[in-house]
């Protein structure tokens, strides 16, 4: 073998190791940035899904709510009392659902710390239709009228539908 058979070979081997590490490291900082691509989308996902939790939450609560005071309504028309397990429910309910507003709370934090700020809007309207029917609809308000509880459901029941049509859209096109 000559000196430049050696140097060829040398060359050819160096040339192979540097293309082989070269191709190494590449192949690692993508798979690098694809695991933290990857991560940041999973920790996305389980925000939104949290926020979605604590969202249904409040729903089911407030939900609760306006069915006892839609009872107590129509009780109060034909001049009868709740009956005492009913009214022992409904002050459980009321309590439960002024707590529930920190979940809306935690949820909207979520959604503005995620960038949704669509999102977050429509929670917030969602947030403000509860709180004006919880305003408005308490036991003891005499002016209070089975349409206005039946305008309020429909009004929450389309704000809960907006906002969880936006939630959806966010979280397909996440992906």
């Amino acid at each position: 073998m000559t000196y430049l058979e050696v140097i060829d070979t040398a060359v050819k081997v160096g040339l192979g190791a540097l293309i082989s590490g070269l191709s190494a490291y590449w192949m690692a900082k993508s798979k690098t940035r694809d695991d933290s691509k990857r991560e940041r989308l999973i920790r996305h996902h389980g925000l939104l899904e949290k926020s979605a939790e604590q969202i249904e939450n409040f729903s089911h609560i407030t939900m609760r709510y306006w069915a006892l005071m839609i009872e107590w309504v129509r009780n109060r028309d034909q001049s009868l009392d709740l009956l005492p397990q009913r009214k022992e429910e409904l002050t459980k309910t009321k309590a439960e659902f002024f707590d529930a507003f920190s979940d809306l709370t935690s949820a909207e934090s979520k959604l503005l710390l995620l960038g949704h700020e669509n999102a977050q809007k429509f929670l917030r309207n969602y947030g403000d239709l509860a709180k004006r029917m919880r305003r408005d609809a308490y036991d003891g308000n005499k002016a209070l009228t089975e349409k206005q509880m039946e305008q309020y459901r429909s009004q929450l029941l389309d704000a809960r539908e907006k906002l969880f049509h936006e939630l959806s859209r966010i979280y397909r096109n996440e992906t």
